[in-house]
């Protein structure tokens, strides 16, 4: 049974291969990363729900900065991630900057572990995906909450009409324009299996008409879409990622701002929607052209 995502970032070649395959071994998913730049290029295309970081990532580290810095970019792109800290060289100012927290915030480590304690890792890992559960839980009920606005859009579904009890394609074409008009903005998170109100109503029945009937077919069908209808170059910009809530699934999907402009094929034709307030926009040729000069330059 896979129980998650963890990275493992170590310099070692033979401790990344014990810790993946250990991790590996309980159910795990793993990517592993050997350095930090490395990881940093790993931490967009996955949400973590754990990260194992050596402290010391370079041998020229004496300070054993590397990993302390990883641990704090991590925390920054993706602050429900739990991360622990690896390490043969703790110290009092590391255990501190791991482990005090910072003004309005929690800790950014989870927690520490002795390199002569590998025995206890699934046990640390275990617990720290379990907080991390807890995060992103409280995280979208926060999002849910606020309510949608420029950033934040609700969908109860993506195939499924609620109201007609049968599939509906304009559902799917209302998905790929939200996304399209946060590509074309600040990027932003789309809530799919959740109403216009707030409430969670899943994507169950989204899941019921797909041949694969599981958030990997649900996956699988809106990269297609975006495929089809945004390009496959966008595709690395949009990250979907699965929640349960309530005993819900709800798809959380993660929307970067586009490094160019985003245009979505519609029976043939080319549109420009841009994400402004609390709705996505079409907008005109000539109000198209100023918005990306200005936008883009």
């Amino acid at each position: 049974m896979e129980k998650g995502w963890v990275l493992v970032v170590d310099d070692l070649p033979d401790v990344r291969m014990t810790l993946s395959g250990i991790l590996s071994d309980e159910g795990y998913r793993v990517r592993a990363a050997s350095s930090r730049d490395e990881a940093l290029q790993l931490l967009p295309t996955q949400n973590f729900d754990v990260a194992v970081l050596d402290a010391r990532l370079v041998d020229s580290d004496i300070n054993n900065r590397d990993g302390l810095l990883l641990m704090h970019d991590i925390k920054a792109q993706h602050p429900s991630t739990a991360i622990i800290i690896l390490t043969g060289y703790a110290d009092i100012a590391m255990v501190r900057e791991a482990l005090q927290p910072t003004p309005g915030a929690s800790s950014p480590a989870f927690g520490f572990l002795e390199k002569s304690e590998i025995a206890h890792l699934t046990t640390h890992v275990k617990q720290a995906a379990e907080y991390s559960a807890t995060l992103r839980t409280s995280n979208i009920t926060q999002l849910i909450t606020q309510g949608e606005n420029t950033k934040v859009e609700f969908k109860a579904s993506m195939r499924w009409d609620h109201r007609r009890k049968g599939v509906n394609r304009a559902l799917s074409e209302a998905i790929a324009k939200t996304i399209a008009g946060m590509l074309n903005a600040e990027g932003g998170v789309l809530l799919i299996g959740v109403s216009d109100d707030g409430r969670i109503v899943g994507i169950e029945a989204d899941l019921h008409t797909l041949q694969k009937a599981n958030p990997d077919g649900f996956q699988l069908a809106l990269t297609d879409l975006l495929a089809n209808s945004l390009g496959l170059e966008h595709i690395p910009y949009v990250h979907p990622n699965f929640e349960t809530i309530e005993d819900r699934t709800i798809c959380l999907v993660k929307i970067d701002a586009s490094p160019d402009p985003v245009f979505l094929n519609s029976e043939g034709q080319s549109e420009f929607w841009v994400r402004t307030g609390n709705s996505t926009r079409r907008l005109d040729v000539k109000t198209a052209m100023h918005y990306i000069k200005t936008h883009w330059g």
